[in-house]
């Protein structure tokens, strides 16, 4: 009977180092990365584009300190997505012709249909899209003939607001540009007065 509980003895301790490695647990750690893209364009002295600088030619600072630069790639011709806010408040009637002058001469020289969109939003007491963003100049240069400042009727209905200058932004920021990729643009079309936004 003196060889058995040596057995028995033998067997617990060589399983006491299974038991120890089953319940001690590897700690995990995790980290929370977020790869920002930063567009650049670099003109030289006479106003020239400089188109051959590589990585090491770029100092990215985040909060004074140096942060490195893991991804880097030239890519020119890059599609643009762009608004075109046009204040229509009152104070501004007189000049609406020149705004819409205006927005007609950007969407000739920038728009690259098939590549690139804009839309088009009015604001004053209330905030209209005209036209969402599309890549057809038709459509925008209909929308634009569209934009108007508010009749009698609309003034007399009116319950507060006036110029809804950081609602426009804040709405197309959030509501239209923030689905987009790529290169982004507002264009605001106003006097800088600002009545009535929540935003």
């Amino acid at each position: 009977m003196l060889p058995l509980p040596s057995i028995s003895r033998c067997a617990f301790l060589a399983g006491l180092p299974l038991a120890a490695q089953t319940t001690r647990e590897q700690p995990t750690f995790s980290v929370d990365v977020k790869v920002v893209n930063l567009l650049a364009t670099v003109r030289g002295p006479r106003g020239e584009l400089l188109r051959d600088l590589g990585k090491d030619e770029f100092t990215i600072l985040e909060n004074g300190w140096p942060q490195e630069i893991r991804y880097f790639a030239r890519e020119t011709d890059l599609p643009l997505t762009a608004g075109i806010l046009i204040d229509t408040s009152l104070s501004l009637e007189k000049i609406l012709d020149a705004e819409r002058g205006a927005s007609f001469r950007f969407i000739d020289r920038v728009l690259r249909e098939g590549k690139d969109k804009i839309f088009v939003m009015q604001f004053d007491l209330g905030i209209l899209v005209n036209q969402a963003p599309t890549d057809s100049r038709k459509l925008l240069e209909d929308a634009l003939s569209q934009v108007g400042t508010p009749t009698q009727r609309e003034l007399a209905l009116q319950t507060g607001g006036g110029t809804l200058l950081y609602e426009a932004v804040m709405r197309s920021s959030r509501d239209i540009m923030a689905a987009q990729g790529n290169r982004k643009a507002l264009i605001v079309l106003s006097d800088g007065g600002e009545n009535g936004s929540v935003a």
